[in-house]
């Protein structure tokens, strides 16, 4: 039985690049067999030498016998003195890159936009809801609907005050103006 469990333990893109290897070796191995086609060797007659034939070996018609071994024969490379020696290539002298660093200016926020020193002019009651003992008022303020509780501040500017049955009082915080709203619709 053979053991995968060192398989296992790779990670699944590992164990991908595993099994397509290989399905790779065997794809392109059992190619390869149905490519090659068997190669059939013909028995060769060697003839056999006996002790009359020994002192006669030209007489044999083998063709081994007829097989010129010098015409092999290369010719030798032999190392020349009056080659000159390999000279050393010139050194080069490298200098060192020089970084030139400047001290950065300390961080400066970019200056906050000045707050706005009076109210939009446009502020509309809209109506109120009254549930478990709070009252909650609906205001329009420039195209936005602002839904408030007493003495919270929404949007960093503005607070209910109070409110009554003809108007709510309500605080622009950053300059602490206070507006009254009719609650009569015009």
């Amino acid at each position: 039985m053979i053991d995968f469990t060192w398989f296992k333990k790779k990670s699944k893109l590992e164990q991908n690049r595993l099994l397509l290897l290989v399905g790779i070796v065997i794809v392109f191995g059992t190619w390869s067999l149905m490519q090659s086609t068997p190669q059939i060797f013909e028995p060769m007659d060697i003839p056999q030498l006996s002790m009359s034939q020994q002192d006669n070996k030209n007489d044999l018609q083998s063709p081994i016998s007829n097989f010129d071994l010098n015409s092999w024969n290369l010719p030798a490379i032999s190392p020349k003195n009056d080659v000159a020696p390999l000279k050393k290539p010139p050194v080069i002298k490298r200098h060192p890159i020089k970084l030139i660093t400047t001290p950065l200016p300390p961080y400066t926020p970019p200056p906050s936009p000045p707050p706005r020193t009076s109210p939009p002019a446009r502020i509309t009651y809209l109506g109120q809801i009254t549930e478990k003992g709070q009252t909650q008022v609906f205001l329009k303020i420039d195209d936005d609907p602002i839904a408030m509780l007493p003495g919270r501040i929404y949007d960093g500017s503005w607070q209910l005050i109070s409110m009554d049955a003809q108007q709510v009082r309500i605080q622009y915080v950053p300059t602490h103006q206070i507006i009254s709203i009719p609650k009569d619709h015009e």
